[in-house]
């Protein structure tokens, strides 16, 4: 994991907009800190970084948010995926810390990806862990092996491309999803659309 960072946030806050503080930490401004306006999809001219949300959710009081910044008319030769959470607010305290983490990457061949592994909590308190990954296209399903002999299967989402700001945003796939506490992946299988492996790889250590 790379560019792990803090920033504080009232309670006050997060009470009055709730699970939509994600969104707007996921638009790519309270997360990494940086203006709006090269940001914006609608923006003219239009810019040539684009961050996309992925998807957002809440888990045992956190919230998290995925993200991921690509570049109009490119292939996907460097794609960041970026994860924040935000956790509940302690007892008597009136602001609370969100955390975000990024890792950069490219998608020019179907077997490769960029993925991170985000941990809600840490020893008893843990509520799960995030796993988030954006593949090229043609991927369309993952297979998580699991080290207690479990597996979890997800099919892969293809970015939607659907406002007039997203012309020249290339296409990608993701998957964005929360493992139980105690859960520990061991190996990960990518298929095609027709069911045939991309590639079978060991899952970073870790757990």
């Amino acid at each position: 994991m790379k560019g792990r960072k803090r920033a504080v946030f009232w309670v006050a806050a997060v009470a009055a907009v709730g699970a939509g503080m994600v969104a707007a930490l996921t638009s790519g401004t309270a997360a990494r800190g940086e203006p709006t306006a090269h940001l914006s999809a609608g923006a003219s001219p239009q810019p040539e970084l684009y961050t996309s949300p992925l998807a957002r959710g809440k888990r045992e009081g956190y919230l998290w948010g995925v993200t991921a910044d690509v570049r109009r008319y490119r292939p996907l030769k460097r794609v960041c995926l970026f994860v924040t959470t935000v956790p509940p607010p302690p007892p008597g305290q009136d602001y609370v810390q969100s955390y975000d983490s990024s890792t950069c990457g490219r998608l020019t061949q179907p077997s490769e990806s960029v993925s991170m592994l985000m941990g809600f909590g840490e020893g008893d308190a843990s509520a799960g862990v995030l796993v988030a990954t954006v593949y090229e296209p043609s991927v369309r399903k993952v297979s998580y092996a699991l080290v207690d002999g479990g597996t979890k299967v997800i099919r892969t989402k293809l970015r939607k491309t659907m406002r007039p700001g997203d012309k020249g945003v290339p296409k990608f796939r993701y998957v964005a999803f929360v493992l139980d506490p105690g859960s520990c992946v061991d190996r990960i299988t990518t298929y095609g659309g027709d069911g045939a492996v991309i590639a079978r790889e060991k899952a970073e250590p870790g757990c």
